[in-house]
């Protein structure tokens, strides 16, 4: 794991460095806010950064919120350095995104505390990003479509065949609702999104999905709520060919 530690004080920044060799990490410092964001750039970033709140250029807080704002895959685990040691400043730190406020002086106990505390939390995180990628795979390999409708009805996730059976792009209905899009028929919509408010499982129900072609295909669909989100899940688990559906 690489660990970024960015003060202007040297003094600081470099007994928070030298208790980190404890850690075995690979360590990277800066002295200035741009420094330190040229430093999170590239293909493998630090994973735990240390930023004093005083940062010239662009202070440690600013650099968080561009973090939180930034599309990454890997999720970075910030911990803010300051000299204020009220309450205000460190709700305004958390607010602004930071994982753990540590006021000055730092003492090498305390920051190797933190940085074990953010370790676990990073491990932690690598262990469920790698069962959600499992997970996509597994559901991306079913012999059916599948998707998740919120209760208004728009589309939270689909695998690659529920895509595929209809000839989509993912970009046109993932956040969006089914009709006009998906659903051939206003009642075949009208009736589905009766059970996805009122969360009632279904079976067989036939409806007609719009492929890109422009045509119509018969579809029969199971619906299951999942527990605990206010979603139905519905599996496609027929689709007949296209010169079929349009009789």
């Amino acid at each position: 794991m690489k660990i970024l530690v960015a003060d202007e004080d040297v003094n600081c920044r470099y007994a928070v460095l030298d208790a980190l060799t404890q850690t075995h990490a690979e360590l990277l410092s800066a002295s200035r806010g741009e420094e330190a964001l040229e430093r999170l750039k590239g293909s493998d970033p630090p994973r735990l950064v240390i930023l004093s709140w005083a940062l010239p250029e662009i202070d440690g807080l600013a650099i968080c919120q561009k973090i939180r704002r930034a599309q990454v895959r890997d999720y970075t685990y910030v911990v803010l350095l300051s000299t204020h040691h009220g309450k205000a400043s460190m709700l305004t730190a958390f607010e602004g995104g930071v994982d753990d406020y540590v006021a000055k002086p730092v003492s090498s106990d305390e920051i190797l505390a933190r940085v074990q505390v953010g370790r676990r939390f990073l491990e932690k995180e690598d262990r469920l990003s790698m069962i959600n990628q499992q997970w996509r795979t597994m559901i991306d390999n079913l012999p059916f479509g599948l998707a998740c409708l919120g209760r208004d009805g728009e589309v939270r996730r689909v695998n690659k065949v529920f895509v595929e059976q209809l000839g989509l792009d993912l970009r046109s209905i993932i956040g969006k609702g089914l009709r006009p899009a998906v659903l051939h028929r206003i009642e075949d919509y009208r009736r589905l999104l009766e059970h996805v408010r009122s969360g009632q499982d279904f079976d067989g129900l036939e409806m007609q999905m719009m492929h890109r072609d422009g045509k119509p295909r018969r579809v029969i669909v199971w619906g299951r709520t999942v527990d605990g989100t206010g979603e139905l899940a519905f599996q496609i688990i027929t689709s007949v060919q296209p010169n079929q559906s349009s009789r």
